[in-house]
């Protein structure tokens, strides 16, 4: 017969909970991406809700990981945050906004006009 002891309870916990967490941090920067392409900054004002952007998910984060570990990072629920973001962008990415996601392909040409300056 297993056992499941307290151990294998808590390490549970921490990974579902941090995978739930990835997945909030891809829907939290979907919405971001949303209203960047709604708002259509200038470059400071891109630069401003970046910053935002990146503050409020690392809060977001960082609650989230004081919830299932009181702020311990380990191995397994660093995996599963990672997992759950990749998850959520390989399955669901793009619900939100109904067409192709416009900040991945702001990046793309961001990446590309870098490309072709630097040759």
């Amino acid at each position: 017969m297993i056992t499941i002891t307290e151990l294998i309870k808590s390490q549970v916990y921490e990974v579902l909970f941090m995978f739930s967490a990835g997945i909030a941090f891809m829907i939290f920067y979907e919405i971001f991406c949303f209203v960047k392409h709604k708002a259509m900054p200038k470059k400071i004002g891109s630069f401003v809700m970046e910053l935002l952007f990146w503050f409020a998910a690392s809060l977001l984060t960082s609650a989230f990981l004081y919830k299932c570990a009181y702020g311990r990072l380990s191995f397994h629920a660093f995996c599963a945050f990672v997992f759950g973001a990749l998850l959520w962008k390989k399955i669901f990415y793009g619900i939100i906004d109904s067409g192709e996601s416009e900040c991945l392909k702001e990046k793309l040409v961001e990446a590309e006009s870098s490309k072709k300056t630097t040759r």
